[in-house]
């Protein structure tokens, strides 16, 4: 049996992931474990030099967001493989300064990796115009679900009958993420939607509640400030209709998890244009401008033809995220 190492920067619990990067690696080690027959070790920097010496073996290391000195110890130690994942090259919160150390760091370690394991199309294009295309590798993510929903499949019967119409947004509170106040604010002002209800799921030490909901003439916004479990987070996107994902720019892993998730649940996405560069969304549901969000919606809740079509486009292009076979295929050209 091989063993593979993922080398993080800090100790992450991947029974607990929180981030879409983490999602990644915990599929990642599952994967491997269950169908390649491999031991994968999630070991953090640290715990790796510490137990160096101590006959710890591995035939190929991954790297997570490791700096160039902790690359360049392990390279002395370890005389395996070395692969680095890259899932995104620019962020929204970054200034200037921080952008350019970020690039000059990806394209100068080259030297000391073997491969580099891009996450998206953006990723991929990007470092394959500075960095050897030998040396990088474009492994989009895998996504499964403990529910047997099957993707889309509940979608057309949720739009057929319902009292009130359901929006979900599941990450982290920031304005670049979810700019909450914008939206309910054009929510409020709904323009014939009906009762419309905002969930959103979100984890926050800095809010002092667990679990809020909030009434306003039509509109509903409920906060789940908490973990939710994999069964209530399956239950929130099947009685949705729309899921938010209405980012100003890159803040996320490329793509973001989210999307996968609810596209897989049947869940229509609305978002901004910048997520296009690696996903393939119909025009119907790319919002330009916040203030569009309910005629958007008014328009394709009263169409079942339209909802149809955006399904099967949205089966199309999103179907490679949900294929085992092509994310075991891709895994050979880093593992080999």
């Amino acid at each position: 049996m091989r063993t593979l190492g993922i080398v993080t920067n800090d100790f992450i619990d991947l029974e607990n992931y929180t981030s879409g990067q983490e999602y990644y690696i915990y599929v990642l080690k599952k994967v491997l474990e269950e169908k390649r027959n491999y031991h994968v070790n999630v070991i953090d920097f640290p715990s790796l030099l510490k137990n160096a010496t101590k006959g710890l073996r591995f035939d190929v290391l991954h790297l997570y967001y490791l700096n160039t000195k902790q690359i360049f110890n392990i390279r002395r130690i370890f005389n395996v493989p070395l692969i680095y994942h890259v899932y995104h090259i620019k962020d929204s919160t970054w200034n200037p300064m921080q952008m350019l150390s970020w690039k000059t760091f990806l394209v100068s370690s080259q030297f000391l990796l073997d491969r580099y394991l891009a996450t998206s199309r953006t990723v991929y294009q990007w470092l394959s115009k500075r960095v050897s295309n030998r040396r990088i590798v474009l492994i989009e993510p895998y996504y499964e679900c403990v529910c047997s929903g099957g993707y889309g499949a509940q979608n057309l019967q949720r739009f057929n009958e319902f009292d009130e119409l359901n929006l979900l947004y599941i990450g982290r509170l920031s304005k670049l993420r979810l700019p909450l106040c914008e939206i309910v604010k054009v929510l409020k002002y709904n323009l014939g939607l009906g009762k419309v209800k905002l969930t959103v799921v979100t984890f926050n030490r800095g809010l002092r509640f667990v679990e809020k909901e909030i009434r306003e003439g039509s509109l509903t916004l409920k906060i789940l400030n908490r973990r939710i479990s994999k069964w209530e987070k399956c239950c929130l996107y099947n009685q949705s209709h729309f899921f938010l994902y209405l980012a100003r720019g890159n803040v996320a892993m490329n793509p973001p998890i989210t999307l996968i998730e609810s596209v897989y649940h049947g869940v229509l996405p609305l978002v901004t244009p910048w997520v296009l560069g690696d996903l393939d969304i119909p025009s119907e549901l790319v919002l330009r401008d916040l203030s569009d969000l309910p005629l958007k919606v008014k328009k394709i809740t009263e169409n079942l033809e339209l909802i149809k079509d955006i399904n099967h486009k949205l089966a199309s292009s999103f179907k490679k995220f949900f294929d085992l076979k092509r994310y075991i295929r891709d895994l050979r050209y880093v593992l080999r």
